[in-house]
């Protein structure tokens, strides 16, 4: 059973685009855990990274992700993460994103320094 108990939290973020280059960056503060629709285990939260749009002339965006978890529970370490995708414009309503995310230090896989995950997402717009 997961646990779920009721709090607060807020969440700062922004962008800025120069030219072909966006860069972005977040912070959030939390004090629930858990959740209904999605858990939240982290008390603070920081992502930073960049993205580099129409590369090699392609609609799309190239991007690079870095975050850094700090768990609510101390028994836990804190979690660092990498991230790099590709969103491809495969059609005017369809977007493919293969990308990699690392995690170092996994906060929930003590027994394990580094996990690679694999992905390729899809979004259809109607």
């Amino acid at each position: 059973i997961l646990p779920n108990e009721s709090g607060w939290g807020f969440k700062v973020l922004g962008e800025k685009q120069f030219g072909r280059f966006v860069g972005f960056g977040s912070y959030t503060y939390n004090t629930a855990e858990g959740g209904a629709f999605g858990s939240t285990f982290s008390r603070h939260t920081i992502t930073a990274g960049g993205a580099f749009l129409k590369p090699f002339g392609m609609r799309g965006e190239i991007g690079l992700g870095a975050t850094w978890a700090d768990p609510i529970d101390d028994a836990l370490r804190d979690q660092y993460g990498l991230e790099a995708y590709w969103k491809i414009l495969l059609t005017p309503s369809l977007w493919v994103t293969p990308g990699v995310q690392f995690l170092f230090d996994p906060s929930f896989n003590p027994d394990a320094d580094t996990i690679g995950i694999y992905q390729i997402k899809a979004r259809l717009f109607f």
